[in-house]
């Protein structure tokens, strides 16, 4: 039985033309068939939108990491700098350790305050060494016998 013979069965024939519109229920009822659709086309343009999220935090955590690598490297040129210019005011030779990083006059100034003096070099960077204490430890036997 088709859905207009059923609208308008027992009733008046003027019912007819109003029962070939599609109903209210036909209409929730084929919204309901197409929600399945619609939430797969919305899960796809998520998925595509978090993907997209997702590379732009790959992208801004690449470029801060690259910005800590900058960082450590300049910070490390400048602490060898300052190292070779301590080394060389106390034993007044250039340091053999390595390369020897040199700076310009106004880079040591952004050095940490009481270095930028000659004396604050050779004290910060050549009398505050640690002691390197033994860290070995007696070799418990775990073997069984």
């Amino acid at each position: 039985m088709d859905l207009v013979t059923r609208a308008t069965q027992g009733r008046g024939p003027e019912l007819l033309t109003r029962a070939t519109q599609p109903t209210a229920e036909y209409l929730y009822l084929r919204a309901q068939n197409n929600l399945p659709k619609l939430a797969r086309q919305n899960a796809y343009v998520l998925t595509n939108a978090n993907r997209a999220s997702a590379a732009n935090k790959k992208a801004a955590n690449n470029a801060k990491q690259q910005l800590r690598v900058n960082a450590s490297q300049w910070n490390q040129t400048r602490r060898k700098a300052a190292y070779n210019k301590a080394f060389q005011a106390k034993y007044g030779r250039p340091s053999r350790s390595g390369l020897n990083y040199t700076l310009a006059e106004h880079e040591y100034e952004s050095l940490p305050p009481g270095v930028t003096n000659s004396n604050g070099l050779v004290a910060l960077y050549l009398n505050s060494k640690k002691s390197r204490k033994s860290t070995r430890k007696t070799k418990k036997n775990t073997r069984r016998h």
